[in-house]
């Protein structure tokens, strides 16, 4: 193929006088999300405090909301789809499904992952539904929800369910809020105070978000990007975590 001026920092490769895409730059000492756990962070990141976490959490949902300004819809978010470097900046690697919203919707795309699937699509036999940035709010929270709490997943502390998409559907979440108090199954266990070094309006963020009576749990009520980035650029000069208390 020919090689022609393109993107900044990129090269436009052409085949029989077809674009067929860019040559970009090789990422380097970065690790994909999906090696990043509670378990994993001291090897990955040395001397790593919640701070770390919280950077990791802003370049991320910078880089969504980004996009989102800009009407780009990116249909498929996931921990092997984004890169984090040494400094905790984020990247979006393979983004060949993200398309550009008309009227908040994009054309139906059949990529993605069950484990993030919005409730409103739980039940749904393909990835081949209509997309909209609601639909990518969901994933992102999910993904910060596993980057700042041990737990890694809202509903993996949950009460039993024989089918795993009744948690989502019905929004089981399982930690206590305010005057929501905690399922029974995690109170007194080590669960419990999963998200007590968070502060309350997180706490809020996530409750609402996440359980099924929660203000902000449907799609038509779902909270855009930017509420998330506010939220974490306010924790942004935490350095350490606080002190778990014993009443979230």
């Amino acid at each position: 193929y020919e090689i022609g001026s393109g993107l900044v920092g990129s090269e436009m490769c052409i085949r029989d006088s077809e674009w067929i895409g860019y040559t970009m730059p090789a990422f380097s000492k970065t690790h994909p999300f999906a090696d990043y756990s509670y378990d994993t962070f001291p090897a990955l990141i040395p001397n790593v405090s919640k701070a770390d976490q919280i950077r990791m959490s802003v370049s991320l949902t910078e880089l969504v909301d980004f996009l989102h300004y800009n009407n780009i819809v990116l249909c498929d978010i996931n921990t092997s789809n984004i890169l984090f470097d040494n400094d905790q900046n984020a990247y979006l690697i393979d983004l060949d499904s993200a398309q550009i919203a008309f009227e908040e919707k994009v054309f139906p795309t059949n990529v993605g992952l069950p484990d993030y699937l919005s409730p409103e699509h739980i039940r749904s036999c393909t990835f081949a539904f209509t997309k909209k940035k609601c639909d990518d709010v969901w994933i992102l929270q999910n993904l910060l929800f596993k980057i700042l709490t041990p737990c890694g997943h809202p509903y993996s502390s949950s009460v039993y369910c024989e089918d795993d998409r009744e948690y989502v559907e019905k929004g089981i979440y399982p930690f206590q809020f305010d005057k929501h108090p905690a399922e029974e199954k995690i109170r007194g266990g080590p669960w419990y105070n999963v998200i007590s070094h968070l502060p309350y309006y997180l706490k809020e963020g996530f409750w609402e978000s996440f359980h099924g009576e929660g203000k902000w749990f449907h799609e038509k009520e779902r909270r855009p990007v930017s509420y998330w980035l506010n939220l974490l650029l306010s924790l942004i000069h935490i350095s350490e975590p606080t002190r778990p208390e014993p009443i979230s």
